[in-house]
């Protein structure tokens, strides 16, 4: 298997769940050569992708909540035709905080 890393000196960082650490990844990632360093078990304030993952439930709320807008697109619409005004205000305020 082909690598596309140029140096093919690189590491992956995860967060050791058993998902992730099981003998089939195992084996995959010692026949590729990649490297995982230790990793504290209790320290995801350590492991940056935590901050972006979603979960099923939340986005499955984000949904819920958007649904109104898929079902109003007089709503998208007046968004859309807002924005000359957004960008007027953005730039009366010098990039700061407008009213919008």
């Amino acid at each position: 298997m082909e690598i596309p890393f140029k140096h093919g000196c690189y590491l992956l960082r995860n967060d050791r769940s058993p998902i992730h650490t099981g003998r089939t990844e195992a084996a995959i990632l010692e026949n590729l050569a990649i490297h995982t360093p230790p990793w504290s078990l209790h320290s995801a304030d350590l492991y940056p992708i935590e901050n972006v993952a979603i979960s099923d439930a939340l986005w499955q709320a984000v949904n819920e909540e958007l649904e109104p807008l898929r079902l109003s697109p007089g709503v998208v619409v007046m968004l859309y035709e807002s924005m000359p005004r957004r960008v007027q205000g953005v730039i009366a305020a010098y990039g700061r905080v407008t009213s919008y």
